[in-house]
């Protein structure tokens, strides 16, 4: 489990960022495809998380994009608008813990030290379904049903 404050952006958050740039949007023309589901992890549904499609392939004509969608007591759903192109996609999965944690930070303005409460974010799968994940999907044209039960 790591732990990580929401303000901070990870290196994830940065290509998934760069990865947008490259692809997300309607410009090119081909239109996103319907994708929802259910997330589990050891039989029991991710409350809180968020799913992402990566193009396996970027290319230079934007036909690829990335799409995303929060996890909601184990279901998401992506409307074509927002969903990805067809084709073989990385899929990365991330279930939370959030919890509030109060800091004593200084305030420039004040000059004192002040008790300042953040929210701290707790990873709670392993890389392979995230970082470094193994996971994929094939998307077809029009709606598209992607389970993934994790067992990790």
């Amino acid at each position: 489990m790591t732990k990580s404050i929401s303000r901070h952006y990870s290196t994830a958050w940065l290509a998934i960022f760069a990865a947008c740039l490259l692809g997300c949007g309607s410009e090119s023309g081909v239109p996103g495809q319907t994708v929802s589901g259910h997330v589990s992890v050891n039989g029991k549904p991710i409350n809180d998380g968020k799913i992402w499609f990566l193009p396996q392939e970027i290319r230079e004509d934007s036909l690829s994009r990335v799409a995303w969608s929060q996890i909601d007591d184990g279901t998401y759903s992506i409307k074509s608008e927002e969903g990805p192109a067809p084709g073989e996609h990385v899929v990365r999965i991330e279930a939370y813990d959030r919890s509030n944690e109060s800091k004593e930070v200084f305030d420039e303005d004040t000059g004192e030290t002040v008790e300042q409460v953040v929210e701290v974010v707790d990873q709670l799968l392993p890389p392979e379904f995230n970082s470094r994940s193994g996971l994929s999907a094939t998307i077809a044209e029009g709606n598209n049903e992607v389970d993934f039960e994790l067992d990790p």
